[in-house]
């Protein structure tokens, strides 16, 4: 009786040993995890924060460019215009990839105020960032298209002041045959 009194004991302390340490190896693997978490937070904010004063740089000549556009300059500056909007579409991907590692890692409360304060605070930047380069290609469509109707309205004057050519009535035939020789010069 003894003897399984003892073994009970041993076979609970075991398992208790064995459940601590349990908990503590998942104690430790979700500080690490978190720790790792809040580096990865750190570092893509401030490879974002880099991002946005490229994106606010762009934003800045672009809005400068498309502020004296003409329409009758712009098929100077369309190279211009081109190269812009790429660049401003590669700094929006490059603020995209930023943002998606950031939100895959802010759905927990972090012991680091700072890092929640980036939690709590991206989303609301990102969406005006956004709103202003749809508004921004909007705009700048809105204006293609305004441009294609210069464009095509403006070939279609060339085409009609050079198509008006009518035919010589009858009469004004039938004197030329009748006496006149077009080719003097009176």
């Amino acid at each position: 009786m003894k003897k399984n009194k003892v073994l009970i004991i041993s076979l609970v302390i075991v398992v208790v040993v064995a459940l601590v340490l349990v908990l503590a190896i998942t104690m430790y693997k979700d500080k690490k995890n978190t720790k790792n978490n809040m580096e990865i937070i750190n570092k893509n904010y401030e490879l974002l924060k880099k991002q946005v004063a490229e994106y606010n740089d762009i934003r800045t000549k672009y809005s400068e460019l498309s502020s004296v556009l003409i329409m009758t300059e712009y098929e100077a500056k369309h190279e211009e215009f081109s190269d812009l909007l790429n660049e401003y579409n590669d700094v929006i991907k490059n603020i995209d990839t930023y943002i998606a590692n950031i939100k895959l890692r802010c759905n927990t409360i972090y012991p680091d105020s700072e890092i929640n304060n980036i939690c709590n605070g991206y989303e609301a930047m990102y969406d005006k960032m956004i709103d202003l380069y749809v508004d921004d290609v909007s705009k700048y469509n809105a204006f293609i298209d305004e441009y294609n109707e210069y464009k095509n309205t403006v070939l279609d004057k060339i085409e009609m002041i050079h198509g008006n050519l009518e035919e010589p009535k009858k009469e004004e035939v039938q004197d030329a045959e009748e006496g006149s020789n077009l080719n003097e010069v009176e």
